[in-house]
C-alpha cells in the first residue's frame, strides 16, 4: 500500500522520494545526455562522436585540485564549461590538461589575468610579440625574485653558522665571560 501525501504546492507525492512530483525533463521533450557510469562522462545528444563530456569533480580528481579551482577559472575566464540541461558543469577531456598548465603557470607566480592573456597564444600554438613581452618580463621577474631569495638563504646561513659557533664578535654573552657554545648550554 502507497500513502500519498499532500505537498505544499497542492501536488501528491510519495514519502521517501524525492522530487517524484516534478515533471521529469523527458517528458518536457528535452533529451536528457547519457552518462556512462564507468568512466562518469556524459554524452550530450548533440555531442560529436567521441566528444565525451567530463563531470567537474572527476575533471578536479583527475588534475589534482578541487572544484572550487576549476569554478575559480572559470570565473576567471580561464577555463570554459558546459553545462547540463540541470546546470551541472562539465568539461572536455583536454581540461585536465588545461588545468595542469594553469597550475604551473599559477606556480611560475602569473597572476590570472596574465593567464588569461597567454592562453589564446598556447591554444593556437603561436606567440605573438606581446605574449612574448609579456612571458620575458614575468622571466625578469622571476629572475630578480630568485635573487633576492638567494640573498635572504644566504644571510640565513650565516645566522645559523653564527648561533652554531658563535664568536666574541657575535656574541655578546661571550665577550661577557658566558657560555662557549649554543649546544654547552643546553
Amino acid at each position: 500500500m502507497v500513502f500519498v501525501l499532500p505537498s505544499r504546492g497542492g501536488r501528491a507525492v510519495r514519502p521517501g522520494l524525492r522530487g517524484y512530483a516534478r515533471t521529469s525533463r523527458r517528458r518536457q521533450g528535452q533529451v536528457l545526455p547519457e552518462i556512462d557510469h564507468q568512466t562518469r562522462a556524459v554524452h550530450p545528444p548533440d555531442a560529436p562522436p567521441g566528444g565525451a563530456l567530463v563531470r567537474i569533480g572527476d575533471v578536479a580528481a583527475r588534475a589534482g585540485v578541487s572544484p572550487r579551482a576549476l569554478r575559480y577559472y572559470e570565473e576567471q575566464g580561464l577555463l570554459p564549461a558546459a553545462r547540463t540541461g540541470s546546470g551541472q558543469r562539465v568539461y572536455d577531456e583536454a581540461a585536465v590538461e588545461r588545468v595542469q598548465l594553469i597550475q604551473q603557470l599559477f606556480a611560475a607566480g602569473l597572476a590570472s589575468r596574465t593567464i588569461v592573456e597567454l592562453l589564446p597564444c598556447v591554444d593556437a600554438g603561436v606567440a605573438t610579440h606581446e605574449s612574448l613581452a609579456l612571458l620575458r618580463r614575468e622571466r625578469d621577474r622571476i629572475t630578480a625574485s630568485i635573487a633576492e631569495l638567494t640573498a635572504a638563504r644566504a644571510e640565513l646561513d650565516r645566522v645559523i653558522d653564527v648561533s652554531l659557533h658563535p664568536t666574541p664578535e657575535h656574541c655578546p654573552a661571550l665577550r661577557d665571560g658566558g657560555p662557549a657554545s649554543v649546544a654547552s648550554a643546553a
